[in-house]
C-alpha cells in the first residue's frame, strides 16, 4: 500500500487573518455618568444630608439673630458639632465608605458655616485665620479621599478650598488671596500625582481662573 501524506491546511493571507476576540476597543467614560452613579447611589442618605446642611445654616443664622447663645457659646457648638459628625463620618467610612463619606462632607460643611457666620456676623475670626481653619477642614476631607479612594471626596476637598476665600467676606488682599491659590494649587498637585486623578488638575485651573 501507499502511505498518504499528512494533510497540510492552506496558509491564510494577511487579509484572511482572524480578529482576536478580546481586541476590544475601550468604553469611553463621560463624567456625567459618573456623577449620576455616584448620585444614584444612597440618594436619599445624600438628600438628608443636603437638607441638613441647608437647615443647620439656616438655624445658626436664625440663632445668631435672636441671641439665643452667647456669640462664643453659637460659634464653639457648631463647630464641635461639625468635627464630631466628621470623626463620625470618618470611622464609618471603614466599614461603608460610601455612607461615611456622606457624614464626613456633612460635618465639613457643617463646621465651614459656622466659620462663615462668625466672621461674616460677630467678626469671630480674622480673614486668614477663617481661611486657614477652612484650608484646614478641606486638607482633612483630601486626606480621607486619599485613603479610602474616593474620587467624589476628593473633588468636594478641592471644592471647600477654593470657596474658603469667599467666606471671609472679601476682606483679602490680592497678594494673601493669590499665596493661598498657590498653595491650593501644590496641594492638588501633589493628590493628583500620589492618586493618578488628573482631573483635579483640570477642575483646579478652573477654580483658579474663576
Amino acid at each position: 500500500s501507499v502511505a498518504m501524506p499528512a494533510y497540510t491546511p492552506p496558509a491564510m493571507s494577511a487579509t484572511q487573518q482572524p480578529t482576536p476576540v478580546n481586541n476590544v476597543p475601550p468604553v469611553a467614560t463621560d463624567n456625567s455618568s459618573k456623577f449620576a452613579e455616584w448620585l444614584a447611589e444612597d440618594w436619599l442618605m445624600k438628600l438628608g444630608a443636603f437638607l441638613f446642611i441647608v437647615g443647620f445654616g439656616w438655624f445658626v443664622s436664625y440663632a445668631f439673630a435672636n441671641n439665643w447663645i452667647g456669640p462664643v457659646g453659637r460659634i464653639s457648638m457648631g463647630i464641635v458639632g461639625g468635627m464630631l459628625v466628621m470623626t463620625f463620618g470618618y470611622y464609618r467610612m471603614m466599614k461603608y465608605p460610601s455612607q461615611g463619606a456622606v457624614f464626613l462632607a456633612l460635618g465639613a460643611g457643617m463646621t465651614m458655616l459656622t466659620v462663615f457666620a462668625g466672621r461674616t456676623i460677630y467678626h469671630f475670626f480674622t480673614p486668614s485665620s477663617a481661611i486657614f481653619f477652612d484650608f484646614i477642614i478641606a486638607m482633612l476631607v483630601s486626606l480621607a479621599s486619599y485613603k479610602f479612594n474616593l474620587k467624589s471626596l476628593a473633588y468636594l476637598a478641592q471644592v471647600f478650598a477654593f470657596i474658603a476665600p469667599l467666606f471671609t467676606g472679601g476682606e483679602t488682599t490680592s497678594v494673601f488671596l493669590f499665596s493661598y491659590l498657590f498653595v491650593v494649587s501644590l496641594a492638588t498637585l501633589l493628590l493628583a500625582g500620589v492618586t493618578g486623578w488628573r482631573d483635579l488638575i483640570e477642575s483646579s485651573l478652573v477654580f483658579v481662573g474663576m
